[in-house]
């Protein structure tokens, strides 16, 4: 019995890859993007059910609505441009002891002594 194998493309790296559809690309690309944006949303909307219906307490992590109308009075009101920089600026620091890295970095590190 013979078995039938779809026609493989071979590249110059020596790998096999399958022929795709004429159009399929685009398409997962674009239900890729779409899941990208349900998924998050979704959750979300989850959240905020949870926390309307009593379900989960809305004091460690608040429902998306509360986040939403509290970013939007500090835009408001020009707070979120003051502190968002203020905030940021030691990631944009080239320094790790001025960072503080996690796990010691360098303010941490000390010379080995000799001892003699």
């Amino acid at each position: 019995m013979a078995v039938i194998e779809p026609a493989l493309d071979r590249q110059e790296s020596g790998a096999v890859s399958l022929p795709e559809a004429s159009g399929a690309a685009p398409r997962r690309r674009w239900l890729d993007w779409l899941a990208g944006l349900i998924v998050p949303l979704a959750l979300a909307l989850g959240w905020e059910v949870a926390v309307a219906q009593g379900w989960a307490n809305g004091r460690l992590l608040p429902p998306p609505s509360r986040i939403l109308s509290t970013l939007w009075g500090l835009w408001r009101s020009g707070d979120l441009i003051t502190h968002v920089p203020v905030s940021y600026t030691p990631l944009t620091l080239p320094d790790e002891r001025i960072r503080g890295v996690p796990g010691g970095g360098g303010a941490y590190k000390e010379k080995k002594r000799e001892v003699g």
